[in-house]
């Protein structure tokens, strides 16, 4: 039967790779649940807040400054260019800058992620790996606390994000994905590469030469990439071959 369907033009889907930020659960969520955290301790704590919020803005600031910079334009390595950005941003010394990024990047958001885990989630990755379809995730930032806290840490063939000395670049640079199908023994043509940002996820999809398919809130976009509210539709449609909307 396979294949037939290969004759047919068909390309059965061989892994799919997930972004986890915003795809493995849903960020909106994410940030409610964290909202009284932050409140609490801000209270509390008026001066751990006021040393903490401007760090956090400038962490995200130096992030987007480093994305579609090439590997040799980082130089140091991207984690600590990333954190040596936020400090010249942030105007904060070396030490507050990695215990703020440990805590607000790391350990303070788990419990929010797990309450904001996308519905079925553990469920779907079991149906693709019954298939026999491969499992990966491939995010910015070091995943794996994350997938712990989303009850499937035990769930991939292949965990990598973009400050692995292998990768070493930022979505949506490809070299995360090429690296990671090549890991995995997969050619691009037979993966899937799931996000939840077009500009972002869907041109690192084409970029690598990958189908992409997008989580989204509400199903948008102009067709380029299928988009999906729930998991299970997602994973019905990869099952049933992953095919790309025709013009």
């Amino acid at each position: 039967m396979r294949g037939d369907s290969l004759r047919s033009g068909v390309t059965f889907v061989q892994a799919v790779v997930f972004d986890v930020d915003g795809t493995l659960y849903d960020a909106q969520r994410m940030r409610l649940a964290l909202l009284p955290r932050l409140l609490i301790r801000s209270i509390l704590h008026p001066g751990e807040a006021a040393t903490a919020i401007p760090v956090i803005r400038s962490y995200r600031r130096a992030h987007e400054r480093l994305r579609g910079r090439r590997r040799e334009e980082i130089g140091e390595g991207l984690a600590e260019a990333q954190l040596c950005l936020a400090m010249s941003l942030s105007g904060r010394p070396d030490d507050v800058v990695r215990r703020v990024v440990r805590d607000w990047f790391e350990g303070s958001p788990l419990p929010a992620i797990s309450a904001a885990v996308r519905p079925g989630l553990a469920t779907s990755l079991a149906r693709l790996r019954a298939a026999g379809i491969r499992t990966a995730v491939l995010s910015d930032y070091p995943p794996l606390g994350k997938l712990e806290a989303l009850g499937v840490g035990g769930a991939f063939d292949c965990v990598a994000w973009a400050q692995q000395e292998t990768i070493g670049v930022l979505k949506p640079d490809p070299a995360g994905l090429r690296d990671v199908l090549r890991r995995l023994g997969v050619a691009p043509e037979a993966a899937v590469y799931v996000g939840d940002r077009p500009e972002v996820d869907g041109v690192l999809a084409a970029s690598a030469g990958c189908r992409g398919a997008l989580m989204a809130r509400r199903v948008t976009g102009d067709g380029t990439f299928p988009s999906f509210t729930h998991l299970e539709a997602l994973t019905e449609w990869i099952l049933a071959g992953g095919r790309l909307p025709t013009a």
